[in-house]
């Protein structure tokens, strides 16, 4: 089993230069956190907390509020003419097949299309900037 050797003073060699840089690095980090803290304790925002202004917090509300209920409209829209739809779903496939659709095939169909929906305003929300910039808006 090694035992622990003290090394001697000549023997260690001085600090290299990506040493001193870390050792600066590390003290420039704690003066910023010791100065961080005690401007928080005075009362001043810090870090993340510094740009978020009561314009910002009313701004991000309003944009949610807003979409969630052009979302809730939207689903309601669809949801109206459910029951057209889903003769149109079952007629459709009996013309195709000879056969009726279930209950459940019926709504399993309905989900998928409702999906759908969603899936092509968050797709649409993806690339309609891009189409905008490419093809003029």
């Amino acid at each position: 089993m090694a035992r622990y050797q003290p090394v001697k003073a000549e023997e260690t060699q001085p600090p290299t230069r990506e040493v001193e840089r870390d050792l600066r690095t590390t003290r420039e980090v704690e003066r910023d956190l010791l100065a961080s803290t005690q401007s928080s304790q005075q009362g001043e925002r810090t870090g993340y907390w510094r740009n978020l202004s009561l314009w910002l917090v009313i701004s991000t509300a309003t944009v949610c509020t807003g979409s969630s209920m052009e979302f809730g409209y939207n689903i309601g829209v669809i949801a109206g003419p459910s029951v057209f739809i889903k003769e149109f779903f079952n007629r459709t496939y009996y013309e195709r097949s000879g056969e009726l659709l279930s209950d459940d095939s019926i709504t399993w169909i309905w989900a998928a299309a409702v999906s759908i929906y969603c899936v092509g305003g968050a797709l649409g929300a993806l690339v309609g900037g891009y189409w905008a910039d490419k093809f003029g808006r």
